[in-house]
């Protein structure tokens, strides 16, 4: 028996769990040979640990954010420097509710996105934005949501004045090897990064050709709760 028929057994076990996010399609048997790459949910790792031990070096996995297991200790990431902070005093962002969310799990919520400008502000999504999860002390980014997402464009505009809710996905698997692989329980923070479409909707000047539009702001910090 090869290592592939093995695994594929294992594979297809696991495909009703939940906890696979993206690997080898156990039905098809062609062009498979080792190593075999296997992205885990963050709250997977009691699966993570019992891969290697069966297949050793022959599995590459990755769980959540992170490859497992860790080859060395991980810095912290920071927040993008490149992208600017929203101006307070043209848009303001709030949460629509608090929001609490289990550690190792996703939550969904609201941002309150208020238009202080005089112009339209238009934000491209999916239909939703992903937050990062930060330490408030730190601003370091510290985890976030793992795994895959439609890619529809859905557009939330505000006009001068007005306010839009846009629904928000924060995940918490970790991206810090300090953490462990999931953001533990505690007091955290999320910030997003908004896409702004100052054009025609489809991120072109207006009346312009082959200028893009499209510009990113990072929201202020804002606080969530991670439950055990």
């Amino acid at each position: 028996m090869t290592v592939w028929d093995e695994l594929k057994v294992v594979l297809l076990d696991l495909e009703s769990s939940g906890a696979l996010v993206s690997y080898p399609d156990p039905r098809v048997d062609t062009h498979r040979q080792p190593p075999f790459e296997i992205r885990l949910q963050w709250w997977a790792s009691e699966i993570a640990e019992d891969l290697p031990r069966r297949f050793g070096d022959d599995v590459k996995l990755v769980v959540g954010l992170r490859p497992y297991p860790e080859p060395q200790p991980r810095r912290q990431v920071g927040a993008p420097d490149h992208i600017p902070d929203m101006d307070p005093t043209v848009m303001s962002v709030a949460l629509d509710a608090p929001i609490v969310v289990s550690s190792g799990h996703t939550a969904r919520g609201a941002l309150r996105v208020h238009n202080m400008s005089a112009d339209a502000i238009v934000i491209c999504t999916n239909g939703q934005v992903t937050a990062q999860v930060v330490d408030p002390r730190t601003r370091a980014v510290v985890g976030g949501f793992t795994g895959a997402q439609t890619l529809p464009g859905v557009y939330f505009r505000a006009a001068a004045g007005d306010t839009v809710v846009v629904p928000v996905l924060v995940g918490t698997a970790s991206a810090s090897a300090d953490l462990g692989y999931a953001v533990p329980a505690g007091d955290w923070a999320i910030q997003v990064i908004l896409e702004l479409d100052d054009g025609d909707g489809f991120g072109w000047q207006r009346g312009g050709v082959g200028r893009p539009s499209r510009r990113r702001l990072r929201t202020p910090l804002l606080p969530i709760t991670v439950t055990n």
